[in-house]
């Protein structure tokens, strides 16, 4: 499912925990790079990976963001969503930002 590129008016804050974890995790991709298919390659790290580097998802706020993250990119599980053929680093950052606004606005 594609999903219109969202453009925040200015580069995303983190106001909550979940949000704090969204937003390091597409800083990692930005600094090392993306994947697709592969949890890891070298420092390159799919949205999930990166996103729970251990995939245990044990703190309430990474499986908040994780959760924010699926809302953002449309109800997809994180691995189906990152490896649909033809995904661009400009959607994968896209929906990082939507899922930050999303984690935001929780209480």
């Amino acid at each position: 499912m594609r999903h219109e590129t969202f453009t925040p008016t200015q580069f995303p804050v983190a106001r909550t925990p979940a949000a704090k974890i969204l937003l390091e995790a597409i800083t990692y991709l930005e600094i090392f790079g993306w994947c697709q298919n592969l949890a890891y390659y070298g420092p390159k790290r799919c949205a999930g990976a990166a996103l729970d580097p251990d995939c245990k998802a044990t703190q309430p706020e990474r499986t908040q963001a994780i959760w924010a993250l699926m809302e953002a990119n449309g109800g997809e599980i994180i691995p189906t969503w990152n490896d649909e053929p033809g995904r661009t680093f400009e959607e994968i950052r896209s929906t990082f930002y939507r899922a930050i606004e999303i984690a935001n606005n929780e209480n």
